[in-house]
């Protein structure tokens, strides 16, 4: 039998598994393959074959005449065996499968006419071309050639072999063979196959090598510690989430206590005081003029200049759980003049057109911030720049100074309400829990066979087959 490898029908049929088993993120995840093929292709490792048959680690190397796998073929019931070396590392164990994949993708047990592929049942030549193929076929389907590229493009990197071991998780000399191949493998790709690989999401990230974050592929510094020197790697600790900046600049929701009640024109959380905008504090080291650069949520640097942020200088501890909480402890008011319609202490709602104060107890029906002590040289000392705000407001909203009702103890700080909300949530659950267990009490009429009759797992047998 004459045969000679055919490198382009192996890059093929490589791009082919990736689509119709709709592989959407690399490292690939050769368990999605086998989990649709789960019928058609059994995993059997080296050890189990081992304890099944009897037989040594020597004579199994020697039985498959490799130390890392093979595949067996029926060609009565057209199912696969894979057998290999879980021992090796995870690395080698993932070239391995995907290279036998190969040799079943590229139907090479047919063609040779044997059910086992090795030298033993096929010629010397032949061998050699189908393991040319299969290697073809596991390089580009563990790592695309066109998205190797962009690893070692994006990577900037004076090791593009460890750039493709990171981003692949593939073996180090599989990453020098891809390096040195991937000039040769693009040839192969058609525009329709190059399309099909760019939908792949490359999850190597810039990160820092410093504190570990995941970085943002536009970041120069490091958003958590302002380390410069950055890297990339597929191992990395996960950011908190991201809170999206609304119109004019402002997060959408604080990011400290979760308040999502914000006007576009707020500078400050209405609920915490926190700043609704993450500037940085500009480099001091820059003779340039300073414009602050807006910074994410959870920034303690800025991501362009390296220069801490305004919630780092502020030592600002932002929540790591991504929630929404209303703050409902307000009462109505009027929107345009922010006069509350109800007395929030004693619930008076008598009120004549000019009262500011509660005619009942006093209380200030405005909850205005509490505004700049200022000396005029004449009258003396004097209270100016008082924001009105709504009434479950605890902070200005536009210089974020406490507001009256905040200092008056009308309303409670964020955490104890926080606190309450877990309180009565946690107090509700507990109502549900008992009311359903005494919905659930058994009916004494009904017979209930004592333990010892009942089946143990010693008496059930389960058979494990090669073939789900």
């Amino acid at each position: 039998m004459i045969y000679f490898a055919d490198y382009n029908k192996a890059v093929k049929t490589a791009v082919e598994v990736l689509e119709d088993y709709e592989i959407s993120q690399a490292p690939i995840d050769l368990q999605i393959i086998f989990n649709a093929l789960c019928r058609e292709i059994a995993l059997i490792t080296y050890s189990q074959f081992m304890e099944n048959t009897g037989k040594t680690y020597n004579e199994v190397v020697r039985f498959f005449d490799s130390e890392m796998g093979a595949c067996c073929y029926n060609h009565q019931t057209s199912q696969y065996i894979i057998y290999y070396n879980a021992a090796l590392s995870e690395s080698w164990t993932r070239f391995t499968l995907a290279h036998e994949l190969g040799h079943i993708f590229l139907g090479h047990h047919q063609k040779a006419g044997t059910e086992i592929l090795n030298r033993t049942f096929v010629s010397k030549w032949v061998y050699q071309e189908f393991e040319k193929e299969a290697n073809v076929f596991a390089r580009n389907l563990l790592s695309p050639a066109p998205l190797a590229w962009l690893a070692i493009d994006e990577g900037n990197s004076k090791n593009p072999n460890y750039d493709l071991e990171m981003a692949f998780d593939i073996t180090e000399s599989a990453a020098d063979i891809r390096v040195k191949m991937i000039h040769r493998d693009l040839k192969d790709y058609s525009s329709q196959m190059r399309n099909i690989v760019s939908k792949i999401y490359l999850r190597y990230q810039k990160f820092c090598p410093k504190c570990k974050a995941r970085l943002y592929s536009t970041s120069k510094y490091c958003l958590l510690c302002g380390n410069a020197q950055l890297g990339k790697n597929l191992w990395f600790a996960p950011m908190p989430p991201d809170i999206p900046i609304g119109k004019s600049n402002v997060f959408v929701r604080c990011p400290c206590c979760s308040n999502e009640d914000i006007d576009k024109n707020s500078n400050y959380c209405k609920i915490c005081g926190t700043p609704l905008k993450n500037i940085c504090l500009g480099n001091n080291n820059s003779e340039m003029a300073y414009e602050p650069h807006y910074n994410r949520s959870f920034a303690m640097f800025c991501e362009e200049c390296g220069s801490p942020t305004i919630y780092k200088s502020r030592n600002i501890m932002i929540k790591m759980e991504d929630e929404k909480v209303q703050y409902n402890d307000g009462v109505e008011y009027d929107e345009e003049s922010f006069r509350v319609k109800k007395c929030p202490v004693c619930d008076n709602d008598e009120f004549s057109e000019q009262a500011e104060y509660c005619r009942i107890c006093g209380t200030s029906l405005y909850n205005k911030c509490e505004g700049v002590e200022q000396d005029n040289g004449y009258d003396g000392i004097y209270i100016s720049n008082q924001h009105p705000n709504p009434s479950n407001a605890r902070y200005c909203e536009i210089c974020g100074k406490p507001t009256y009702f905040l200092l008056e103890h009308i309303l409670v700080d964020y955490k104890s309400y926080l606190q309450k909300i877990d309180a009565d949530t946690q107090f509700e659950n507990d109502i549900a829990l008992a009311k359903q267990m005494d919905e659930s009490e058994p009916d004494p009429a009904v017979w209930i066979p004592p333990e010892e009759y009942m089946p143990t797992n010693n008496d059930m047998i389960d058979e494990e087959l090669p073939f789900n």
